[in-house]
This record gives structure tokens, C-alpha cells and sequence, in this order.
């Protein structure tokens, strides 16, 4: 009976992770312009990125991932082994 509901706020959280997302992009490259032309960067990057988007980068998405009972995978270090290793 909650899965509509469920899976509305998990879409709803990946759609504001993607927004938080974006605006951390736009803010790292309005501080890389700002300290390139103007001599002086804005104000506060380095925390807000560091303490709240990049928590939210990486929180919010987490709903819909455990919605459709998926694990996140870093295969950087198993995508190329073969054999026995993989079992």
C-alpha cells in the first residue's frame, strides 16, 4: 500500500540529489572564473561543497537504491579479473 508513496519520495530525493548536484557544479565553476579574472573566488566553496553538497551528492540518491534493492558497485579493481578471483 506505501509503495506509491515509497516511490515517490525516492524519485523525489534522486531529482534533488541531481539539482544539489548541479548547483555544486555551477558554484566550482563560478569560483575557478571569479579567482581566474577577478583575483578573488566565492565566498565560502571549499565548505559548502565539502560539508553539505557533497553529503547530499551522496545521501540522497541513496532512497532509491535501497527502493529497488540494488547495491552501489565500485568494479574499478574487479572489472578486469578473471577466474576464481570473481567467485
Amino acid at each position: 500500500m506505501l509503495k506509491p508513496i515509497e516511490t515517490a519520495i525516492a524519485r523525489f530525493s534522486m531529482v534533488m540529489g541531481g539539482l544539489v548536484l548541479i548547483a555544486m557544479m555551477l558554484q566550482v565553476v563560478i569560483d575557478v572564473l571569479m579567482r581566474s579574472f577577478l583575483g578573488a573566488g566565492f565566498p565560502a566553496t571549499a565548505d559548502l561543497v565539502g560539508k553539505y553538497y557533497m553529503v547530499a551528492v551522496s545521501l540522497l540518491p541513496l532512497a532509491l537504491t535501497e527502493l529497488k534493492r540494488r547495491h552501489i558497485e565500485a568494479t574499478i579493481f574487479t572489472q578486469n579479473l578473471t577466474g576464481t578471483p570473481l567467485r
